[in-house]
């Protein structure tokens, strides 16, 4: 493993409000970096969904299927981590959902 002095990093989360919560989903986000080695990139590929019992919302990461070689289907997630650490993402992820819809609100 390779470390490396950065400058300050800024982390972004950017909501899109869907269109008619098509099949309970609500938004997409992403994660755009600002700074440091991966300035102007962007982690795309989070979906927020309304819950399927209707009682508040749920975060999906990123992830991509695949078939492995006895035929089960399965799924690679691209962010990776201890449970702690995915759960503070998926809080921070519905908070910046949580903000676009009342600005959205607001503005209607």
């Amino acid at each position: 493993m390779a470390t490396q002095q950065t400058p300050k990093v800024s982390v972004t989360v950017q909501i899109e409000l869907a269109a008619g919560h098509t099949n309970n989903r609500l938004a997409e986000g992403k994660i755009v970096f600002t700074g440091g080695p991966l300035d102007g990139c962007n982690l795309v590929g989070f979906t927020i969904w309304q819950s399927r019992n209707g009682n508040g919302e749920n975060v999906t990461f990123p992830a991509r299927s695949y078939t492995n070689g006895s035929g089960d289907k399965r799924s690679f997630s691209f962010i990776q981590g201890d449970s702690a650490s995915l759960s503070q993402l998926r809080h921070v992820v519905l908070e910046a959902y949580r903000t676009a819809s009342k600005e959205a609100a607001a503005t209607v």
